[in-house]
């Protein structure tokens, strides 16, 4: 099952990740959106996550530069936390996800052949192969009633 939470760090957000066996941060290459990562992988560190972390970084203008982002923070996040985040993929930039976004259609729909379509697949792909934590006897479900209880 995934997720897709609101951005930022709210009580709900923190909710639905802590819950999960598996965890996606997505950046970009804006230093806001970096700082906002790493603020997240803190608070899931101070609130003993025990699942995976993966992190995307979307809207990268080369692989080069996205790969860059995510060895930064990856290892900022090692050396200050001394927490693992996986590799989950870097999309690039591509100007087909908004006009998909306009057309109200997911991006992979509209433009089946694109590479961006391609690059989203491969992440799945990738991701759905990667080992998440052990689950927690606890089900999901329960997980996230608790943490809004």
């Amino acid at each position: 099952m995934v997720i897709d939470t609101a951005a930022g760090i709210s009580k709900s957000v923190i909710s639905f990740c802590l819950a999960a066996d598996h965890t996606l941060l997505v950046t970009t290459p804006e230093p806001t959106a970096m700082t906002d990562v790493y603020a997240m992988i803190k608070v899931l560190f101070l609130n003993n996550y025990q699942g995976r972390m993966s992190l995307v970084v979307n809207m990268a203008e080369s692989l080069v530069e996205g790969r860059k982002i995510y060895r930064q923070i990856a290892e900022v996040a090692e050396r200050f936390l001394n927490v693992e985040v996986h590799y989950g993929a870097v999309l690039l930039r591509d100007e087909r996800v908004g006009n998909a976004v306009r057309k109200r259609e997911p991006v992979v729909l509209a433009y089946p052949g694109s590479a961006i379509t391609s690059s989203i697949v491969a992440m799945a792909a990738r991701l759905g192969k990667g080992s998440a934590a052990k689950p927690i006897s606890e089900g999901f479900f329960r997980k996230v009633v608790n943490w809004f209880l």
